[in-house]
């Protein structure tokens, strides 16, 4: 059974550690912090109030440099990282392409291996184990 969180601090850890595991672990400055941590919160009110606070529980747990990184590729990837769900070993396999249902909804998706008539096809499932189609090229 889950604890109720009943303080601020008890907050601000389980923010910490969301944005860490979204981070797939390999937060290492704080522009990718700030990637992860904004593309996360994105829609959330205040969530510029809690983000030094988030920020410094994360570098006093983990090893993370307070300088400012200028790799756009870099920033990118988190960027993304913070938009999609983690991977842990319980949650399986990483369902990490966006795709569309039949009825246009858009869902996570991952790629997997079926035969059809003896021929090995690539398709999309969704976590629903449904077939998916991928969105098209923008």
């Amino acid at each position: 059974m889950v604890k109720k969180r009943k303080t601020l601090e008890e907050d601000i850890d389980r923010l910490a550690e969301r944005v860490w595991q979204r981070g797939r672990e390999k937060i290492t400055n704080r522009t990718d912090f700030n990637a992860v941590y904004d593309s996360y919160m994105t829609g959330v009110p205040h969530a510029d109030k809690m983000k030094e606070k988030v920020f410094s529980k994360l570098q006093a747990r983990h090893k993370i440099s307070d300088s400012q990184g200028r790799n756009k590729a870099r920033r990118q990837v988190f960027k993304q990282l913070g938009v999609q769900p983690p991977r842990t070993k319980k949650e399986g396999p990483s369902y990490s392409f966006l795709a569309r249902t039949k009825r246009n909804k858009t869902v996570w998706a991952r790629k997997t291996k079926i035969t059809v008539r003896g021929k090995e096809r690539v398709v999309l499932r969704s976590v629903d184990g449904r077939f998916v189609r991928p969105l098209p090229k923008e």
